[in-house]
């Protein structure tokens, strides 16, 4: 396999430079964690979409807005060189990355990325998990190129996207992760499986005001008609951190009301045991225990994993 085209920091001095600047506006504090599985998630997706040896290395950190600059490096006997066909590979990186983005945030039904995409949607989701559910966020990129003549700052591809934008694409790369891993992986699943439920109502049976979990123990239950008369454990989807607080702390008495949700129904062996909520539509008292929240649209089942 022939080496890409390489070359050393100073032969490359006085030429155009290009780059990738990545901004997170997260209205406060973002954990060291996460900001480092972010900018791993991203060096993963671009190794992906790239096809090549090359890496993407940390040229410059910006203050105000977390703004990192990032460029192509090849590592090379334990040091890393510029990778001088940046400007096509950025070019590509940052169009692809753009339309796995505008494809998730289909509101209905997540779509996947184009055809001449690799599996990206996990690495996408855990790029954004950082401004996911913050008031005021804001996500963005762009592939930059600096002239080296008069200096000046050329913007070739650029994504913005807000809050309720990251939310949805979160959830939606989510949700395709999770149905494409039988697909991938050609092995059909011998007792999980999941479907997503859009409009359903949800009544709370058991609810505590702790945090929201999406795995493991948990004090929520509740009843989806449309699917089992059994009050099952309720989990809230990762990444929209103020999902729970819709449905449990915005009601003094959240089991005296009724929600019309976006569900994954998990089942074994056919039989539902539980279910995540990926969406809270709106809310409404229940009166004399019969629900009240009108169903303006019947409920649309997707298969995910082993559906």
């Amino acid at each position: 396999m022939a080496s890409p085209p390489q070359t050393h920091l100073n032969e490359h001095s006085g030429e155009t430079r290009d780059v990738v600047e990545f901004r997170f506006e997260a209205g406060g504090p973002i954990s060291l964690h996460d900001l480092a599985k972010s900018f791993a998630a991203i060096d993963t997706i671009y190794m992906r979409l790239s096809g090549g040896e090359e890496r993407l290395s940390v040229t410059e950190l910006r203050s105000g807005s977390i703004i990192a600059v990032l460029a192509p490096f090849v590592p090379l006997m334990n040091q890393v060189v510029p990778y001088v066909a940046a400007a096509t590979t950025l070019s590509d990186f940052t169009r692809k990355m753009k339309k796995a983005i505008d494809g998730f945030m289909e509101t209905e039904r997540p779509v996947a990325p184009p055809t001449d995409t690799p599996p990206i949607a996990s690495e996408l989701a855990e790029v954004m998990k950082p401004l996911a559910g913050r008031k005021g966020a804001e996500f963005g990129f762009a592939h930059v190129r600096y002239r080296s003549k008069d200096g000046k700052r050329v913007v070739e591809v650029e994504a913005r996207y807000e809050g309720a934008q990251i939310d949805r694409a979160v959830i939606n790369a989510e949700r395709f992760a999770e149905g494409s891993v039988h697909v991938i992986t050609n092995e059909p699943p011998i007792t999980q499986e999941r479907n997503f439920l859009s409009g359903v109502q949800m009544i709370l049976h058991q609810a505590n005001r702790g945090p929201a979990k999406a795995k493991g123990a948990t004090g929520d239950k509740g009843v989806v008609e449309a699917v089992s008369d059994k009050a099952l454990p309720v989990y809230f989807a990762e990444g929209v951190n103020r999902l729970k607080d819709r449905m449990i702390r915005s009601a003094k008495n959240p089991l005296k009301y009724v929600y019309q949700v976006d569900v994954w129904v998990h089942r074994e062996g056919g039989a539902a045991k539980a279910y995540t909520v990926t969406e809270v539509q709106q809310a409404a008292p229940l009166v004399d225990g019969a629900p009240m929240v009108p169903n303006k649209k019947k409920p649309r089942s997707r298969r995910g994993a082993g559906g």
